[in-house]
Protein backbone atom coordinates (compact mmCIF):
# COMPACT_ATOMS: atom_id res chain seq x y z
CA UNK A 1 0.00 0.00 0.00
CA UNK A 2 1.27 3.26 -0.53
CA UNK A 3 1.19 6.17 2.01
CA UNK A 4 2.12 9.78 1.60
CA UNK A 5 5.42 8.76 3.58
CA UNK A 6 6.31 6.55 0.92
CA UNK A 7 5.76 9.68 -1.69
CA UNK A 8 8.27 11.93 0.14
CA UNK A 9 10.90 12.17 -2.19
CA UNK A 10 8.61 12.38 -5.16
CA UNK A 11 8.17 16.24 -4.64
CA UNK A 12 9.96 19.63 -4.49
CA UNK A 13 9.17 22.75 -2.34
CA UNK A 14 8.03 25.70 -4.14
CA UNK A 15 11.00 27.52 -2.44
CA UNK A 16 13.87 24.74 -3.36
CA UNK A 17 12.01 24.84 -7.01
CA UNK A 18 12.43 28.95 -7.61
CA UNK A 19 16.35 28.51 -5.98
CA UNK A 20 16.80 25.25 -8.31
CA UNK A 21 15.02 27.60 -11.62
CA UNK A 22 17.11 30.67 -10.85
CA UNK A 23 20.44 28.80 -10.81
CA UNK A 24 19.35 27.18 -14.22
CA UNK A 25 18.80 30.96 -15.83
CA UNK A 26 21.81 31.99 -14.69
CA UNK A 27 24.29 29.04 -15.96
CA UNK A 28 22.45 27.81 -18.73
CA UNK A 29 20.46 28.73 -22.04
CA UNK A 30 17.03 27.18 -21.02
CA UNK A 31 15.22 26.01 -24.41
CA UNK A 32 12.54 24.12 -25.04
CA UNK A 33 13.54 20.50 -25.25
CA UNK A 34 13.00 20.12 -29.41
CA UNK A 35 15.33 22.97 -29.60
CA UNK A 36 18.09 21.25 -27.53
CA UNK A 37 17.75 18.39 -29.37
CA UNK A 38 18.32 20.13 -32.65
CA UNK A 39 21.52 21.95 -31.02
CA UNK A 40 24.64 20.49 -29.92
CA UNK A 41 24.07 21.79 -26.65
CA UNK A 42 25.47 25.08 -26.33
CA UNK A 43 24.09 28.79 -27.04
CA UNK A 44 26.09 30.93 -29.36
CA UNK A 45 28.10 32.08 -25.92
CA UNK A 46 28.90 28.87 -25.40
CA UNK A 47 26.62 28.58 -22.21
CA UNK A 48 25.32 24.80 -22.56
CA UNK A 49 21.39 24.23 -23.34
CA UNK A 50 18.96 22.71 -20.50
CA UNK A 51 15.43 21.63 -21.04
CA UNK A 52 13.10 21.60 -18.04
CA UNK A 53 10.97 18.39 -18.35
CA UNK A 54 8.21 16.90 -15.83
CA UNK A 55 6.95 13.15 -15.91
CA UNK A 56 4.15 13.00 -14.56
CA UNK A 57 0.79 14.59 -14.26
CA UNK A 58 -0.08 15.79 -11.26
CA UNK A 59 -2.12 19.24 -11.43
CA UNK A 60 -0.17 20.92 -8.50
CA UNK A 61 3.10 20.57 -11.05
CA UNK A 62 0.93 22.95 -13.22
CA UNK A 63 -0.29 24.76 -10.29
CA UNK A 64 2.69 25.25 -8.66
CA UNK A 65 5.53 24.89 -11.44
CA UNK A 66 4.31 27.07 -14.11
CA UNK A 67 4.40 30.44 -12.55
CA UNK A 68 7.61 29.92 -11.42
CA UNK A 69 8.60 28.88 -14.75
CA UNK A 70 7.55 31.84 -16.51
Amino acid sequence: MTTLRNLDGLHVRRSRFERQMRHLAAHYDVVPLDDLLETDGRDRRGRPRVAITFDDGYGSTYHHAVPVLR
